[in-house]
């Protein structure tokens, strides 16, 4: 995450592309060990829509689980 944005690489950090996950603040990324196209972000700013961010495609969408949860 950078200046409110999270970047991916898809070649081992040479070039660096934006994901939809931009314009708020990141404190957390996690990977999961058992699908490593599965992420986790764990966003706090702006509230709403603050909450716990999912990617099912390495980063390149990502939805708000508290979103989803509600409906």
């Amino acid at each position: 995450s950078w200046n409110g944005a999270v970047f991916r690489s898809t070649d081992a950090g040479q070039s660096w592309s934006m994901t939809s996950l931009y314009g708020v603040d990141v404190n957390s990324l996690a990977i999961s060990p058992v699908a490593p196209n599965v992420l986790l972000a764990g966003v706090t700013n702006p509230a709403p829509p603050y909450g716990v961010y999912v990617s099912s495609n390495s980063g390149v969408t990502w939805n708000n689980s508290m979103r989803r949860s509600r409906e």
